[in-house]
């Protein structure tokens, strides 16, 4: 009863008096803190230079959008913005088109990387300036709200990069190594490829929740040595312990959180799993009421509630989250540990670039007591400003037409009374303003932040790698008792799907070496099998521990590295038959005490045909300093997780493992086959569908 009673006040300012235009401008006023309000007797050579001769104060006259924010009367409250958010279609509001490229990690890890639009995607061309963008927790370039920032970028003449999470964007998990807030070396791999395919250009990133604090973290981490003119981000968890804390209060949100996160992991479970130290907690996650009921002392040592996100959080990111050392901080002694460790707030006073941090003062994940934890921190750097808009919700922002300008919201926004979202035409604006600023100056720091000045990167050929069959990664038995039957089930699925694949594969390849593979692998018959002639394949190596693989040593046919894509290549058949989604895995070791993983063990002969024509070479990129940094771009030619196509946004891209939404797909007799999350999502009550926007 109190808090409606604490939100009615709200409730009548935006959903009456701003229609009535009554309202007084101060409750609709962004409220701003500015690094240049610190206190004059602070030691100012603490602070970080000015990357710039503007001050973000001055940066900020230059965004007129922001001074200003009304929600929408029908969304008065941040959970109504928040809840809107997750529901609202706007595929074809925020039209956006990409170009997608896949990037193979040092650690055997894959990256997509999305371009927008695909016209501004010229090898080469580092004249135009770049915006790179990181989406929040589960989600990719398919997100409405990334959508909605791009087509204003793109008006304004920038090419836009979305840098999917490793698992993340129907993206396959090719290492047992998840995402995490404290994990920034992808995205420093997607800022590599970024500056190598296209030189000199000057980039600005933008980061979205989990992203945001990502972004924040890096430009504290990187200070005055990154190649980066600044940077937005948007409804940040600048401390995570105090996100934690604020979610636990919130049943809704901790559970939808926690149901998506959750997801992602089972979705990934196989690869996962190759990692014996996780089926413990793979299983402890899957289904925590029955490990409370199991279990109820190490629940209560614990102190974690099941279900929620710090449970997942506690249970597999503090491991699984990012690098062990040295190459990270992994794994974590608990999740207070992860979070204490990792905010973003930790590095505020450390960021050398002009940053702008946008939150809303009601935003149900990020309470107004982080904020006021984030506006002390950022008092002490003239390089950061905080914006705290008068409602939003969490990464919502949505307002009413009357308030928006159609020229600046898109499509069909400009009428109506349907919510559209304000955020846009502030993005463009900040951009613009930060680009101009970096170029008034001259280009000042290139030198010592050019990623490509000779000995950063070191350039690794020849190193191997190997395309297969999603179905290669067998599912992970979460019913320990079951294991037997379900192995032999699985066997039984991949012998089938093999023959539809041995004529896939067939058809696809070039004219000439189909005819040469082993006549019963075009059956179906996995190479190796009893009386299936392995001629010309090499077994790989495998090292006793795990799963974990060594180099292989293998030759690369020249033959599959010529051959095209799926795009181009044609069937004797009227309809085209369903390929098979690939997956690339490394087989050269790159960091010195850091094992590889691969599906395939070494005692069992790859259940799909051809194994050895789709193992390749290509040249790995790596940063000398960070050796964990790189990148391997992989060709069209391997599809592996759509790579070369050009696809709309928030549509799912055809062929691969997963949907838009995250969910496993695959060919079958309708199309669509039951993975392992949905086969156990109908055992549970209250499992729903993932919630988008979050």
């Amino acid at each position: 009863m109190s808090s409606v009673l604490g939100a009615f006040p709200a409730i009548v300012n935006r959903s009456v008096l701003s229609p009535l235009k009554i309202l007084p401008k101060k409750f609709t006023s962004t409220r701003f803190t500015f690094g240049d309000s610190a206190d004059p007797a602070q030691d100012s050579a603490a602070s970080p230079p000015l990357f710039t001769s503007a001050k973000v104060s001055d940066l900020i006259k230059e965004v007129p959008s922001i001074e200003s924010y009304s929600p929408h009367p029908l969304l008065p409250l941040g959970s109504l913005q928040t809840i809107y958010s997750a529901f609202a279609d706007t595929v074809q509001v925020d039209v956006v088109h990409f170009k997608r490229h896949v990037l193979l990690l040092p650690d055997g890890g894959t990256l997509a990387c999305d371009v927008s639009p695909p016209e501004f995607d010229e090898e080469g061309d580092g004249k135009r300036n770049t915006v790179v963008i990181n989406h929040g927790l589960t989600g990719g370039s398919h997100e409405s709200y990334v959508r909605h920032v791009i087509p204003p970028l793109v008006a304004a003449g920038y090419r836009c990069v979305v840098v999917n999470f490793r698992g993340c964007g129907q993206t396959p998990l090719s290492t047992p190594q998840l995402y995490s807030a404290a994990k920034t070396d992808d995205l420093r791999c997607g800022l590599l490829w970024v500056t190598k395919r296209f030189p000199s250009t000057s980039i600005v990133l933008i980061g979205f929740s989990l992203g945001a604090n990502v972004v924040a973290k890096y430009l504290g981490e990187e200070g005055a040595n990154t190649p980066v003119k600044g940077g937005m981000v948007l409804a940040t968890p600048f401390d995570l312990k105090i996100g934690s804390d604020a979610l636990a209060s919130s049943a809704l949100y901790d559970r939808v959180m926690s149901s998506n996160l959750t997801k992602k992991c089972a979705v990934h479970s196989g690869t996962i799993a190759l990692d014996p130290a996780f089926h413990a907690p793979l299983r402890r996650l899957i289904d925590p009421k029955k490990y409370a009921a199991k279990y109820p002392e190490d629940v209560k040592q614990r102190g974690v509630k099941p279900g929620s996100l710090k449970w997942v959080d506690d249970t597999l990111t503090r491991l699984c989250g990012g690098h062990v050392a040295p190459y990270g901080g992994f794994p974590y002694d608990s999740a207070d540990h992860y979070y204490t460790n990792n905010g973003s707030i930790l590095l505020l006073d450390k960021v050398a670039r002009p940053l702008l941090c946008l939150n809303s003062d009601d935003d149900p994940i990020v309470p107004m007591s982080m904020l006021k934890e984030a506006e002390q921190k950022v008092k002490k750097n003239s390089n950061v400003v905080l914006a705290i808009t008068p409602g939003g919700g969490h990464l919502g922002l949505w307002t009413s037409p009357a308030y928006a300008s159609k020229k600046e919201t898109g499509p069909g926004a400009g009428s109506g009374t349907k919510p559209v979202r304000w955020l846009g035409p502030v993005a463009k604006e900040w951009v613009k303003a930060v680009f101009d600023a970096a170029e008034a100056d001259g280009g000042k720091w290139r030198e010592t932040t050019d990623l490509w000045s000779e000995g950063k990167v070191r350039e690794v050929h020849d190193v191997e790698y190997d395309v297969l069959c999603e179905e290669e990664v067998k599912p992970f038995d979460f019913n320990e008792s079951n294991g037997e039957e379900d192995a032999k089930a699985s066997k039984e699925r991949r012998k089938r799907e093999a023959k539809a694949d041995a004529k896939a594969l067939k058809d696809e390849l070039p004219a000439g070496l189909g005819s040469r593979l082993p006549s019963r692998v075009a059956d179906g018959e996995p190479i190796g099998a009893k009386g299936v002639d392995t001629a010309g394949t090499t077994p790989s190596a495998v090292s006793s521990q795990g799963t974990s693989r060594q180099n292989s040593g293998a030759a690369t046919p020249a033959s599959f590295s010529s051959a095209p894509s799926s795009s181009s290549s044609t069937t004797s058949t009227t309809t085209k038959p369903v390929l098979p989604t690939r997956m690339a895995w490394l087989l050269t070791p790159l960091l010195p005490d850091y094992p590889l993983y691969h599906p395939l063990k070494p005692d069992e002969p790859p259940a799909f045909p051809a194994h050895a024509e789709r193992r390749l070479k290509g040249t790995m990129r790596q940063c000398v300093s960070l050796p964990q940094v790189g990148f391997l771009e992989l060709p069209e030619s391997t599809r592996v997780a759509g790579v070369g196509k050009i696809f709309q946004g928030g549509i799912s891209i055809e062929g691969l493992g997963t949907n838009v939404k995250g969910e496993r797909v695959g060919a079958g007799e309708e199309g669509k086959k039951k993975g392992v999350w949905a086969q156990w999502k109908g055992s549970q009550p209250g499992q729903g569908r993932t919630v988008a926007g979050l």
